[in-house]
């Protein structure tokens, strides 16, 4: 992963005062923790910069090396993917489609009331207690939700009680 600008580095670094500076700047720009900068090593005049690597790779290094490969896949085979949209995607038009899946939800839309309202005002309103039974109940039912919280609740006394039976 470090080997790119390590390669530039040492393409970039001709003399010895820039081979210093460049390893010094990559050596403080990394986490201490995670890496050690080699010394500089010198070769018949030649400055080399070495780094060495100290952690195992993690789940995140893992993540970004399969995002790599299948960025990677999908780069060497664009030229088909790019004939595949000329040919189908490429041609369709986005009003289309957006009037399509629109039609489709006014379509379920309609059927949702027709089931709904049939003329009987009974059948209205026990769909409409019913539902607001299950939005108001639902969130109690587990422990641990958002609404419920986490505190245990307090104990019912009659004025609560009575409140809570004129509401109802």
């Amino acid at each position: 992963m470090i080997e790119a600008p390590t390669t530039v580095a040492r393409l970039l670094c001709d003399g010895q005062d820039v081979a210093r500076r460049i390893s010094d700047y990559i050596g403080e720009s990394l986490d201490p923790q995670d890496t050690a900068c080699g010394s500089f090593e010198s070769d018949d005049g030649q400055w080399q910069i070495a780094l060495h690597f100290r952690h195992p790779p993690d789940e995140a290094m893992v993540r970004d090396l399969i995002a790599l490969a299948g960025g990677s896949l999908i780069y060497l085979a664009r030229r088909p993917l790019f004939a595949w949209h000329d040919r189908g995607i490429g041609r369709l038009d986005a009003r289309v489609v957006f009037n399509g899946l629109q039609d489709g939800l006014f379509a379920l839309a309609r059927s949702v009331t027709r089931l709904i309202d049939t003329g009987s005002l009974q059948r209205q309103v026990f769909f409409l207690l019913a539902a607001a039974l299950v939005l108001g109940v639902a969130p109690w039912l587990g422990r641990g939700t958002p609404l419920a919280g986490s505190r245990e609740g307090l104990p019912l006394d009659a004025v609560s009680l009575l409140a809570a039976s004129t509401l109802i």
